[in-house]
């Protein structure tokens, strides 16, 4: 067939969303956020784990292959990077993969042996049978983290490089326990003892037809930074609990004692897309009551009720807000180390006055404006103009307002998504990778008082729960397909945010059905897009014109 010298290409979006069904597996990513997660590497030592520099940067955990060896091995021949073995990862990956509707896995991976080198991806049964070795016909460039996406199908456009090495497609996916990552020896590193390392992070997996693809849940158990936001704390980040409270005293903050939590979601959640295409759809923060005594409120009390002391029903509630902040501070400057500023005269004046000078402080909104509430019932100490700020949520129990409130009862804040400012807060915070909170109530104390008020959990105590975050989300940049074409060389490009879909491809747009069929994908990322590498029969010049018009789009099943 003559073909026109006129590319044409259809670039389709198939968000294709089966019916849900009951699996033994689950949809699973293997972040490697805390530790290996028992996975080794090819010698069958513990694989290297790093808590920093994953394809997400800073807070991104990895693990690694740090003593990698190309001796007794010939060049292009592959051998084992890295290797999950059963029961690994919680046994995530163990299962049969056609029943459960697994129709895919992924590794990103990086290396450092200075020239491209070629990866696969190897599923295994039993010890010694039953492997699925798969090479991707493009080489990974050194120093850059890369993700190979292999589609479990028979049948892929581009795939040349197979290999069962006993039973077939039907037998092999059957009974999966074990997912490698390979390497195969460039020219001239074959039979080299150098070392080398290979890095590997976000082995996923991913089951047709479990979920709205389009809202995704990020969740943890931990923060990642907390720390008692009083200005006599000395012990920054290491406390067990963090009491809140209030004080009348004009040289303090109304809102005394804080407890400020930050949690990174680089791990989880794509940072840097721009605020803008971030849609939160919920939001949910939790908080363990570790001591102290308090009685339940769910509601927000008016500000005058605090100067009365007339509050209405019994107890004071728990208040979430943001976390705004002075100087030059930031969530991720600020760790849990940062100072709360001691004024110049404190040590030799006892009338120093500490009021608006923390660095961390709860956010609020008054009449849609961005404001420290800290002060909130008596903001220029005329006690005449305090105002009710919007709060991100107030903390929930299964109790009776007016109860008194055990140890261990945990607090859930729904965080208010529907409020503009609110939305805008929690997005940028996603763009910026991290998700700073402040706890406060405004029970009263005074200096050697009874403890009339609550303490919080930190990530320290190991007597109770730590906070936990929950956040479903959506991004909005649509992932619109382009061809890029770079020394006349073709890759598909999409903005970030749809990792986990298919790329397919097509000659005939009039078969009823068409006729897709699934691509291996090799993808690299920039700050907005992923690249994903054609095939070699679809990414030259040569060859593209030799074949009939293509067509793509990129599938979520």
């Amino acid at each position: 067939m003559k073909i026109r010298n006129v590319l044409r290409h259809a670039l389709t979006l198939a968000l294709c969303l089966a019916s849900t069904t009951a699996f033994a597996l689950e949809n699973f990513t293997e972040t490697f956020s805390t530790n290996a997660a028992g996975w080794r590497d090819g010698a069958g030592n513990p694989a290297i784990w790093f808590a920093d520099g994953g394809p997400n940067g800073s807070g991104d955990g990895y693990i690694s292959y740090t003593n990698l060896s190309f001796a007794s091995l010939p060049d292009g021949q592959f051998t084992i990077a890295i290797k999950g073995e059963s029961g690994m990862s919680g046994g995530a990956f163990d299962g049969n993969w056609l029943t459960s509707g697994v129709y895919m896995v992924s590794f990103d991976v990086r290396h450092n042996l200075g020239v491209p080198a070629q990866f696969g991806i190897r599923t295994a049964g039993v010890k010694g049978g039953y492997g699925t070795a798969m090479l991707f016909d493009s080489l990974v460039p050194p120093g850059v983290w890369t993700r190979l996406t292999l589609p479990v199908t028979e049948e892929l456009t581009g795939e040349e490089t197979r290999t069962y090495e006993i039973g077939n497609f039907t037998t092999n996916y059957a009974s999966v326990i074990r997912v490698q990552s390979m390497i195969v020896a460039p020219v001239g590193y074959g039979n080299t003892t150098n070392a080398y390392k290979v890095d590997v992070d976000n082995v996923t997996i991913r089951i047709r037809g479990t979920a709205d693809l389009g809202d995704t849940v990020f969740t943890t158990n931990s923060p990642t930074y907390d720390r008692w936001m009083y200005q006599f704390n000395f012990s920054d980040g290491n406390r067990a609990t963090a009491p809140t409270y209030m004080t009348d005293d004009p040289r303090f903050d109304y809102r005394d004692a804080q407890a400020y939590f930050a949690f990174v979601l680089t791990n989880g959640i794509p940072a840097g897309l721009g605020a803008e295409n971030y849609q939160i759809l919920s939001a949910r923060f939790t908080a363990v009551k570790a001591g102290g005594e308090a009685a339940y409120d769910d509601t927000q009390d008016p500000w005058q009720s605090y100067l009365l002391e007339a509050d209405a029903d019994a107890g004071r509630p728990v208040e979430l807000y943001g976390a705004g902040w002075r100087g030059t501070n930031t969530a991720w400057s600020f760790g849990e180390n940062g100072d709360f500023p001691l004024p110049p005269d404190w040590m030799s004046n006892t009338n120093a006055i500490w009021k608006e000078i923390r660095n961390v402080y709860a956010l609020g909104f008054k009449d849609g404006v961005p404001v420290d509430v800290s002060n909130n019932i008596d903001p220029d100490g005329t006690l005449t103009n305090g105002f009710d700020p919007k709060a991100f949520a107030i903390g929930k129990t299964d109790l009776d307002p007016g109860d008194d409130v055990p140890d261990e009862t945990v607090y859930t804040f729904d965080i208010d998504v529907a409020d503009p400012n609110i939305q805008q807060y929690l997005a940028e915070s996603l763009n910026d990778g991290i998700l700073a909170l402040v706890l406060s109530s405004l029970d009263f104390t005074t200096q050697g008082g009874p403890t009339g008020y609550p303490e919080w959990s930190q990530k320290e105590s190991v007597l109770y729960e730590h906070s936990s975050l929950e956040i479903t989300y959506r991004l909005g940049a649509e992932p619109k397909l382009a061809i890029t074409v770079t020394n006349n060389v073709r890759a598909i490009t999409w903005p970030r945010g749809t990792e986990y879909a298919l790329l397919e491809a097509t000659t005939n747009l009039m078969g009823n059905p068409v006729k897709w069929i699934p691509i291996p994908m090799q993808s690299t990322t920039n700050e907005t897009h992923f690249v994903t590498h054609l095939p070699q029969m679809l990414r030259s010049n040569v060859l593209w014109e030799a074949q009939h018009e293509w067509y793509f789009r990129l599938v979520q099943p």
